[in-house]
Parts: C-alpha cells; sequence; structure tokens
C-alpha cells in the first residue's frame, strides 16, 4: 500500500489515500476499526531505491511484467516496495531488514 511503501523524502510524513474505502468495507463486515499511531518505523529503514527509480531503472521493465501476470489490474506504484539497505553494511536488498530500534505503537 502507498500508505506503507514510502519514498525518499517523505519520513515523518503522513500519507492517506483520497479514497476511503476500507470505511465502506469495514462497515459491510461490521469490521471494528481500531486507530493508532506508529513512532520510530520510518527509522527503522534506509530506502536505497524508492519504487520509482525501482521502475525506471533496467529492471523496471521485469518488475511490471512480473506485476502485470502476479497482480494485474494494480497500479505499479501501490505494488512495488522500495528497496533498502542492509543495516550496518549499506548494500541494497529486496528483503527489508529494520534497524534494531524500537518502534512504539499507542492504539487510540
Amino acid at each position: 500500500a502507498r500508505e506503507v511503501n514510502k519514498r525518499k523524502g517523505e519520513e515523518y510524513k503522513l500519507i492517506w489515500r483520497k479514497e476511503t474505502d476500507f470505511v465502506r468495507m469495514a462497515a459491510r463486515l461490521d469490521a471494528i476499526v481500531v486507530p493508532f499511531a506508529a513512532l520510530g518505523a520510518d527509522d527503522a529503514y534506509d530506502v536505497a531505491y524508492d519504487p520509482d527509480e525501482v521502475l525506471q531503472s533496467p529492471a523496471g521493465p521485469l518488475v511490471k511484467g512480473m506485476i502485470d501476470q502476479l497482480l494485474p489490474g494494480l497500479e505499479y506504484e501501490e505494488t512495488v516496495p522500495p528497496i533498502t539497505k542492509l543495516p550496518g553494511l549499506g548494500i541494497p536488498s529486496i528483503v527489508p531488514i529494520p534497524y534494531p530500534n524500537r518502534i512504539y505503537f499507542k492504539f487510540l
């Protein structure tokens, strides 16, 4: 989801989509929506390549082809995660391994 896959320079920014489809779905299913806040998650990862850079790279057509086959109908920017750096090494990794930082959650 775009709210989670932040790009470079988007740390500490709240990103909301214009559509609130999750509210309609929750109401239809009688689900309880629990609002919460997280602190520290943006410091847990260091982005090497954001989704735009991945899609514009030489591997971009391959990534788009995989998305078209595995997740048809979804936008590329919504489905491509950022490539993060390995903690302590600084080399890019497709597996996001967080820094050993604390992350705090507050349920409202």
